[in-house]
């Protein structure tokens, strides 16, 4: 399934650095997403041009350009397998590269030195232990080559499910943050 298009912005919007008034803002975005069998992969490219926007003036703070053109791809591949009809493993990785191109005007002093990559993999067990409880265990590994960290994020749910339309959910899980990426998540 390919997917892409164009959002396209002329309006305020007040961000972390302060208002903006947007002019002529585009946000292109392609997707590539395929299935098969129990394999799927997921491709995707976003970039930004802000046009003509800018800081308004605030705080004491005049207006000034405001410039973002940003890349950022990413790559994600997963794989389920049974084994039998209550246990399930399912597995993968990901890879997603931001390169922030804003002139100065986002990022200051950083502006040469702010392009991310985040590897990732993750595998999720699953077990029905019978038609109203499913247990979930996972482990989630993160590297971020910007601010060289590396995490590993454990995960344990349970799913109550008393109707067909109904479902309880708690979970425990320890995550963190190795950088400012995104993040493709193990979801119970």
């Amino acid at each position: 399934i390919l997917n892409g298009g164009v959002a396209e912005a002329s309006n305020y919007e007040v961000i972390f650095d302060g208002p903006v008034q947007l002019v002529d803002l585009s946000y292109p975005y392609l997707q590539l997403r395929a299935r098969h069998r129990n394999l799927r992969v997921n491709l995707f490219h976003n970039r930004v041009d802000s046009g003509d926007s800018y800081f308004l003036a605030f705080q004491g703070f005049p207006e000034s350009p405001f410039v973002d053109r940003s890349r950022n791809w990413g790559a994600q591949v997963t794989h389920d397998s049974r084994f039998g009809p209550d246990l399930r493993l399912s597995y993968g990785a990901d890879l997603k590269t931001l390169n922030e191109r804003t002139e100065g005007t986002l990022n200051g002093a950083n502006e040469e030195n702010d392009t991310s990559t985040q590897i990732g993999a993750f595998v999720l067990g699953s077990w029905k232990v019978d038609p109203k409880l499913e247990l979930l265990a996972a482990l989630r590994a993160d590297y971020n080559d910007r601010s060289n960290r590396q995490f590993i994020g454990p995960r344990l749910g349970a799913v109550y499910r008393p109707s067909t339309s109904q479902a309880l959910r708690v979970g425990f899980n320890r995550t963190g943050s190795v950088g400012n990426v995104g993040f493709q998540d193990v979801s119970f």
